[in-house]
């Protein structure tokens, strides 16, 4: 197996025991041309993907968690901006786990679902992955299983899902509202891609789905209110320009706690994202966000802290000169 230019003697064996395996390599990864793709696969004789442990665990982004003494095969996809899903089925009651890379080739892979991430979609009986396609990427799709001693037949099943894609799925594109007094109100966001977005302190989660929006600060108390209708579990951020500083977020949310106000005190001028994502992949059910500021304590409105400041002053001020008068 040769992954990232690097060979090892173990290696070298296992790409001849491996010819028994037409896809057993990821240079050899079988080519997937139309959808629904539907193939009964066998990691029998499969051989192991990343054979030397040093180098995997300085790699454990290029590997996808793989570990590295696991056997699988290999699929190639070629991207058409159309959401894809995959699944598979296990055939010899053997347990099995997927991984997704995107690259030109084999030797600059770079991991975008690993194994782990699944825990997004919900638990299901069997390995599925949900993922957008983007137009003139490649992408390769591997099967290995749970264990090394977790070999065997399955059935991988790959199709569309037809989703529309959103136009403010990312921190790049998000929809300008109104921080006055706006409402959005969202069916579902099942055509929101995965975010390549790593804000862990903000809620915000590799592959996370959202939807963004962005508002200029008024300088007053803003409100954003979230209004969960369904069963969905649903999380705010409020990030600043760019996604790149957390300002508030909250925990999952569901329609027992809404609807959610999340207040504070905006910066004049100042650029802020406002994201609503699930906590699963499937979590993309009806909200509305609504947003409206207006004056108070620190504002340009009225500030009734000083004047009581100025009046105490006052106060003092005609006592003293009372008392030299006395």
């Amino acid at each position: 197996m040769r992954i990232h230019g690097y060979y090892s003697s173990f290696s070298i064996l296992a790409l001849l025991i491996g010819a028994l395996n037409g896809n057993d390599d990821c240079d050899k990864a079988k080519f997937v041309t139309s959808f629904p793709f539907q193939e009964n696969g066998d990691s029998t004789e499969a051989t192991v993907d990343f054979s030397d442990p040093d180098w995997v665990y300085n790699n454990i982004n290029v590997t996808c968690g793989i570990n590295g003494s696991a056997k699988g095969v290999w699929y190639r996809i070629l991207g058409n901006n159309q959401f894809l899903q995959a699944s598979v089925t296990d055939i010899d009651n053997v347990k099995f786990k997927t991984a997704i890379f995107r690259g030109d080739s084999c030797g600059v892979l770079e991991c975008m679902r690993a194994p782990s991430n699944y825990k997004l979609e919900t638990e299901r009986t069997k390995p599925t992955s949900t993922w957008f396609a983007e137009e003139g990427k490649t992408y390769y799709f591997h099967v290995t299983g749970m264990s090394d001693a977790d070999v065997g037949e399955f059935s991988l099943e790959i199709s569309k899902l037809g989703f529309a894609q959103r136009e403010n799925d990312s921190c790049d594109s998000p929809s300008q509202v109104d921080p006055v007094s706006s409402v959005v109100n969202i069916r579902n966001f099942d055509g929101a891609r995965p975010q390549e977005l790593d804000v862990h302190d903000c809620g915000l989660h590799f592959f996370s789905r959202g939807l963004f929006y962005s508002f200029t600060g008024t300088g007053n108390a803003q409100n954003v209110t979230l209004t969960i209708d369904g069963d969905d579990h649903l999380e705010l951020s409020i990030l600043s320009s760019g996604c790149g500083e957390c300002i508030y977020h909250t925990d999952f949310l569901t329609q027992d706690d809404s609807p959610y106000v999340q207040e504070f005190k905006s910066q004049k001028d100042k650029n802020y994202i406002a994201v609503v994502s699930g906590e699963t992949f499937e979590d993309t059910g009806s909200f509305s966000l609504q947003f409206d500021s207006k004056a108070g304590p620190g504002s340009s409105g009225t500030n009734f802290g000083s004047m009581s400041a100025i009046f105490v002053t006052i106060l003092i001020n005609t006592a003293i000169l009372f008392s030299f008068n006395w």
